[in-house]
This record gives C-alpha cells, sequence and structure tokens, in this order.
C-alpha cells in the first residue's frame, strides 16, 4: 500500500461517518452484522448451511470497496484523481473475484456476456503490485525514477518516498513488527500520520 491508499481510507470512512453516524461502523471489515443478515436470507432447503455462509462472506469481504465507490458516486468533488485511480484498483483487484464466487455458488456462474475474456491471466501493468506499492505509478501521475528499493533499515526524521512518489517523514520504525516483516510511522507533508507493515508497502529513502 502507498499513502494514497490510506488518505483514501480515511476520506471515506468521514465520508460514512457523516451519512450514518453511527451505523457508519457496521462497515468495517470485521463487523459481521449483515454478513450474518445475509447467509439467514440464503438458507433455503435446497441450500446448505455452507453454502449460505460462503455465498455471504463472499458477498460481505468487499464492502469497503463498495462503501468507496458510493463515497465517490455521492461526493466526487471530495476525491482526488490519485485516490479514485487508487480505490478503483483496489476494487477490481478484490470484488470481482468475490462476485465471481458468489454468483457460482448462488447457481448463476458469471459469463462473458460483453466478450472482454474477463477470466484472461492478462494484468496492464502488474495491477496487483501496483495496489501494493511496489512499483510506481505512470510517469503522468508520478516521476519515482523506478522501483522503490526495499528498504528496511529507517531512522526517525528519514524522508522516504512511496511507489507512487509522494514524500513523507519516518516517525518510528519497528523491524520486528507485524511478525518480522517490519512496521514504520510517518508523517505527510500535509501533517496526516499513517502506519505501514512492509510486507504491504514500499519506501525508499530520498537522498
Amino acid at each position: 500500500m502507498a499513502i494514497v491508499h490510506e488518505r483514501l481510507r480515511k476520506k471515506v470512512k468521514q465520508v460514512w461517518a457523516e451519512l450514518a453516524g453511527e451505523q457508519a461502523a457496521r462497515l468495517a471489515h470485521d463487523h459481521k452484522g449483515g454478513l450474518s443478515a445475509l447467509r439467514d436470507a440464503l438458507l433455503t432447503p435446497d441450500r446448505t448451511d455452507q453454502a449460505a455462509k460462503d455465498i455471504a462472506f463472499h458477498m460481505t469481504d468487499w464492502k469497503d470497496d463498495a462503501a468507496f465507490l458510493l463515497a465517490v458516486h455521492l461526493f466526487p468533488e471530495r476525491f482526488t484523481k490519485p485516490e479514485i485511480q487508487a480505490g478503483l484498483a483496489m476494487m477490481l483487484i478484490h470484488a470481482p473475484n468475490h462476485l465471481a464466487a458468489a454468483a457460482k455458488l448462488y447457481g448463476e456462474p458469471v459469463a462473458d456476456v460483453f466478450d472482454v475474456g474477463p477470466l484472461t491471466a492478462e494484468a496492464p501493468r502488474g495491477l496487483l503490485a501496483k495496489v501494493k506499492g511496489l512499483i510506481p505509478a505512470p510517469a503522468d501521475e508520478a516521476d519515482t525514477g523506478g522501483e522503490p528499493a526495499a528498504t528496511r533499515d529507517f531512522e526517525p526524521g528519514d524522508r522516504v518516498r512511496d511507489a507512487y512518489g509522494e514524500q513523507a517523514t519516518v516517525v518510528w520504525f519497528d523491524p520486528d513488527g507485524a511478525l518480522g516483516e517490519g512496521e514504520l510511522m510517518v508523517k505527510t507533508d500535509r501533517d496526516e500520520e499513517f502506519g505501514f507493515r512492509l510486507d504491504h508497502a514500499a519506501f525508499e529513502k530520498v537522498e
């Protein structure tokens, strides 16, 4: 992940807090209320309990992606182009696979109705790697000078740059955090603080 992803998550959370108040907490990934309601609705004489649970899971696990998409539709002016690009990338990597699995289990498997070959293995520009913050954004979005190095040695005060070219200052670094993969906290030039696991994000020092 990169700074833009964390900024987007925070902004989407703010939008739904304004719209739904305390109910917005139900959009959290670990809240199971909606999953239980879907599972109960899916329990029918011709469907096993496990199938109902699996379909409900696949229709629930990407609700944070759905929250992003609806927030952009409701308040497009509140999101920057890079934030929307990052949100779309995360959603398109995550949600379609869940939807395809749910449709199959429900008895309505997906078909190539738009004739675009959705099940081909091609992934332009290594999209998954980009979302994880492992390769630079396109040149028209940011000039990073190449892929960020797999830096694992930071000190508070170090200036660093993520895969999208955004710079920040290291607040703290724990090389043994996140199950030994390393964790760091950075402060952006907008005075925002975000924490990252280094198995999910890549930063390089700025000389």
